[in-house]
Formats: structure tokens, sequence, C-alpha cells
């Protein structure tokens, strides 16, 4: 059972961020700074460890 709220945790918050990010300018302008702050190495590596994001897309979260 501990499992399965440690799993509903994490995709609540995955999806909250989503919400966040999609409704408000101001979280938008940090990920994409936090984004733009990161090396190419750790944007290659967060690419590949999620292959169905779209990076090509802002408006997406």
């Amino acid at each position: 059972m501990r499992q399965f709220d440690e799993s509903y945790r994490v995709t609540v918050n995955h999806e909250l961020l989503h919400a966040v990010y999609s409704l408000s300018p101001k979280a938008k302008k940090l990920a994409k700074s936090m984004w733009e702050g990161l090396k190419e190495d750790q944007k290659e590596n967060f690419k590949k460890a999620h292959p169905s994001y779209d990076f090509e897309n802002e408006t997406i979260l």
C-alpha cells in the first residue's frame, strides 16, 4: 500500500506541474530560465529520460 501512496503522490505532483505551467506566465518564465541554465549534457540527459516530451513546443510542459 505504501508503494501505491508514493506513486499517487508523484503522479499528482507531476500533473500539478503541468497545470501550474499552463496557467502561470511566471511559472513558464521560471521553467524557461531554469532550462536555459542547464548545461548541454544535462539537457540531453533529460531529453533521453523523457523521449515522449515535445521539446520544440514551449506552450506545453
